[in-house]
């Protein structure tokens, strides 16, 4: 069964490039908290919340993404990602919340950065009604069972655990945020950020996975049939672009001013089809690294992603990682990459995939954005293959 396809829209003039909707958990390190209400209980939770109230939550794991796009916007003079908060929070924990976010620079002119709703427990509906109201292009919540309702819903999201950050990735926002001109930001993300992502699942469907993992169930995990199947069916439809999935349009937009690098077990034909498919949706300016061996694979990303922390100029952050693999998502976070993002497939849902107009979209906006010297962009997609241990 596939996912419902998102209401069709009339096509309309685009005013900005993205909507990101965050959860007010990704955005702000509430561990501590969460862990009182889990082992306590409720009445243990308010007492602390009420104790700590002046006492902001320090900055979550999307903390530098979030600040990155509202300094984009602050530079381009225009609403190039419009963000929106949803909380779904404890009414205890209401005004620990706000002053946190006003203390980590989500306030400014006398008001939030972006639209801000808070939703009372047991109301996840409405949240719901509301992300699908306002066409989000992604939902990023450390609630997991609100991003699988999101998705059977046609809303494209990933669940991130609640996490903080470093310090080296708190000083790396914080001088990205000193930055007064965009190509200054350009230049500096370039060096200090990072975005990883998975083709097969996130940035495209899984149509393809979906084949692959038929083929290892009927010949055997250490076949090597499986594979040549797998490619044997990857040439074929090697010049059939592989339709959008649920990231897609966010990775687009967001490609055109970070650094984004995609992260794949294909190889081969599978690989050649990869390329040509990001080719044909204008995101040429991807790096692609090829990990191709399906037995190491599920370390190889995250040893791939820390080795890229460190280069002799300045320190490297992973600022997002995003993969469909709870194995990748878990190592990725044992390696303390804390903005790793998982992209839940419900159960029963062979694939998912993006609604055109939300691409088509994205596609129309960076137009503008180039036209006004907005955009950075590399002139040829570049692919890594590691060598060999």
């Amino acid at each position: 069964m596939n996912a419902p396809a998102r209401p069709s829209h009339a096509y309309e003039t685009p005013r900005y490039l993205l909507r990101v909707a965050f959860g007010s958990s990704v955005l702000l390190d509430t561990r501590e908290a969460d862990g009182v209400f889990r082992t306590q209980g409720e009445a243990a939770y308010v007492q602390y919340i009420e104790q700590n109230e002046n006492k902001s939550f320090a900055p979550g794991a999307l903390y530098p993404l979030a600040r990155l796009l509202l300094h984009i916007n602050k530079l381009s003079g225009m609403r190039v990602f419009d963000l929106v908060l949803v909380s779904m929070n404890h009414g205890a924990a209401a005004i620990k919340v706000e002053k946190s976010l006003m203390q980590l620079g989500f306030y400014e002119n006398g008001q939030f950065a972006f639209h801000h709703k808070t939703y009372n427990r047991g109301h996840e509906d409405d949240l719901l009604e509301d992300l699908s109201r306002l066409r989000a292009d992604v939902y990023f919540s450390s609630h997991a069972e609100l991003v699988t309702q999101a998705l059977n819903r046609g809303i494209p999201a990933a669940h991130f655990a609640p996490s903080g950050i470093s310090e080296q990735e708190l000083l790396t926002t914080q001088k990205i945020l000193k930055t007064k001109s965009l190509n200054t930001l350009f230049e500096l993300s370039q060096k200090a950020f990072q975005m990883f992502v998975d083709f097969d699942g996130v940035l495209a469907d899984r149509q393809s996975e979906n084949f692959f993992q038929s083929a290892l169930r009927r010949y055997g995990a250490n076949d090597g049939r499986a594979v040549t199947s797998y490619n044997a069916h990857e040439k074929v439809l090697e010049n059939t672009p592989v339709p959008y999935g649920p990231l897609a349009p966010f990775i687009l937009g967001l490609s055109h001013f970070v650094d984004i690098r995609l992260l794949t077990a294909r190889s081969g034909n599978a690989l050649h089809r990869a390329i040509k498919t990001l080719r044909g949706w204008g995101l040429s300016n991807l790096s692609v690294i090829s990990l191709p061996s399906y037995q190491s694979i599920d370390l190889a990303k995250a040893e791939m992603m820390t080795s890229t922390r460190a280069t002799k100029q300045t320190a490297r952050t992973p600022l997002l990682f995003v993969d469909d693999s709870s194995t990748h998502i878990h190592a990725a976070r044992a390696a303390n990459i804390s903005a790793t993002g998982h992209v839940r497939v419900p159960q029963g849902l062979s694939t998912w995939a993006c609604h055109t107009n939300s691409f088509e979209r994205v596609q129309t906006f960076i137009q503008t954005l180039r036209s006004k010297g907005l955009a950075f962009s590399r002139a040829n997609l570049a692919t890594t293959f590691p060598e060999p241990a």
